[in-house]
């Protein structure tokens, strides 16, 4: 009776000890299938079209510092990007919150330049609270697409923006940059950053992966038998 005893608590025991191991295997399987999926998963894609404003939210953590020289001047640059053609031209502006500081038309969404002192390639704009590093800006860029036809395709993480000081027809970056809160089409998602969405081929690799894995878990999954009662 005694031996029986035994035999039952260790066959419970090898089902416990079983069933933790194959749980275990399944848990290292999905955090690898999610590691794959992370893998092929794209940087965010924003494209606008006729119609569309972009708006780039951003803050300094502390005003910015060209060492001796003064802040004078704002740079967003947004490339790389792909559009349907070149020479697309934005009205782009400059807020402080709701205060418009600045608007002008600028030859390409490459590089937007805000200014109050010499740089001359620039649109004039009033940069009291970039200097003192209070601005909680906004730019928002409106492209003019001929006949009302075309894209651009930008990349939110490659966008940067800078205070810094400009010379005739050079600039000195400052530090810090700023902090960019958010990349997005008002229009369609207000005040919010553009949401990741992974290709096709990446979301079938994690979906497949994570088949065969479980698949193969299960078949591995131990099957011990109570024969207590013998």
């Amino acid at each position: 009776m005694a031996g029986r005893v035994e035999l039952a608590s260790a066959a419970r025991r090898l089902r416990r000890g079983g069933a933790v191991a194959w749980g275990s295997r399944l848990s290292f399987f999905v955090l690898c299938c999610l590691s794959i999926f992370a893998a092929g998963s794209p940087a965010r894609a924003l494209v606008i079209g006729p119609g569309d404003s972009l708006e780039v939210t951003f803050v300094f953590a502390s005003p910015p510092s060209a060492g001796s020289e003064t802040i004078d001047l704002l740079v967003l640059t947004t490339t790389p990007f792909s559009a349907s053609g070149p020479g697309i031209a934005v009205t782009a502006q400059l807020y402080d919150g709701a205060t418009l500081l600045a608007s002008g038309v600028r030859p390409s969404a490459a590089l937007i330049t805000f200014s109050d002192g010499a740089y001359g390639d620039a649109i004039a704009a009033s940069l009291d609270t970039l200097r003192n590093g209070t601005i909680q800006g906004r730019i928002v860029l409106t492209p003019d697409f001929a006949g009302d036809t075309g894209f651009i395709d930008f990349t939110p993480e490659n966008f940067q923006v800078r205070g810094a000081h400009g010379f005739t027809q050079s600039v000195i970056l400052a530090s810090p940059g700023a902090d960019i809160l958010s990349v997005g089409i008002p229009s369609r998602t207000p005040n919010t950053p553009v949401a990741a969405t992974p290709v096709p081929a990446a979301m079938l690799l994690f979906g497949s992966a994570l088949a065969v894995l479980v698949v193969a878990c299960l078949r591995r999954r131990p099957r011990i038998r109570d024969r207590t009662a013998a």
